[in-house]
């Protein structure tokens, strides 16, 4: 099943589509809430350290969405609560889509 969003920063998502086997799909390819964990990224790439209990108890680092250029996104603070999609469904490759109203 698939279903469309609208981001904070105006963009429409189609979150779900295509299935694993037997119908379901993997529990990294739908929307997930996360938790900002750390907003310094040593690489200097602006990523977010995020924390995702329903994937696993590790935190990862993740990519930021932006609106357009300029490359500009809204400011993140530890503690919040933003909305991640996983790029191509790979744990590996979160990205950041959104922030949860406070």
């Amino acid at each position: 099943m698939s279903m469309a969003l609208r981001s904070i920063l105006g963009l429409f998502i189609i979150v779900g589509g295509a299935s694993a086997a037997h119908g379901q799909e993997p529990p990294n390819c739908g929307l997930q809430r996360a938790e900002v964990v750390t907003v310094q990224d040593p690489m200097g790439r602006d990523r977010l350290f995020i924390s995702l209990p329903a994937i696993g108890p590790q935190s990862i680092w993740a990519e930021r969405l932006y609106a357009k250029k300029p490359l500009k996104a809204p400011a993140a603070a530890v503690g919040d609560v933003v909305f991640v999609l996983f790029e191509g469904c790979d744990p590996a490759r979160p990205v950041v889509v959104g922030f949860a109203r406070p």
